[in-house]
């Protein structure tokens, strides 16, 4: 929620409320949806278990999966976040096995706009708010294994 509520975070995320008992309710229906293997939330922390950041895989259908609600503390080294959305994704196309991933990116939000682009994937739409990708596994694994060369250490 911390996150979530910074303006400087989340400004190109889905507005999020404060009020702790409409978070817990949503929670409580969250962890429903994961029951179902609907849904799932991704959260990073370190070795010294200080929180990180968060992401999410959700709107799956026959072959795809969406990944989403992408948000990191500031200051962190850029390794970070991008090694959690390679894990997030890894998840969807390794062990949901699916064969597409689906993504989209606000307008003006440049960096994470250019990130996504790195991998190639296929426009399949946009309007005043954002563009909307869809990615293979194949093009994902392609422009991943770039991205660990790049961002991993050792």
């Amino acid at each position: 929620l911390e996150l979530r509520r910074d303006e400087r975070l989340s400004r190109y995320l889905t507005k999020t409320s404060d009020d702790i008992e409409e978070q817990q309710r949503w929670i409580r229906g969250y962890k429903e949806r994961e029951k179902r293997k609907e849904e799932y939330y991704f959260l990073y922390q370190d070795a010294e278990g200080n929180k990180l950041g968060v992401s999410r895989l959700y709107n799956f259908d026959a072959d795809s999966f969406e990944s989403g609600s992408w948000v990191f503390r500031g200051g962190l080294e850029m390794s970070i976040p991008v090694l959690g959305d390679l894990a997030c994704r890894d998840y969807g196309f390794e062990e949901l096995h699916f064969a597409y991933c689906r993504f989209e990116c606000m307008r003006g939000n440049e960096r994470v706009i250019r990130y996504q682009k790195a991998f190639k994937p296929d426009l399949v739409g946009e309007d005043e708010r954002a563009y909307y990708f869809r990615m293979s596994y194949e093009t994902y694994v392609a422009h991943r294994d770039k991205l660990l060369k790049l961002f991993s250490h050792g």
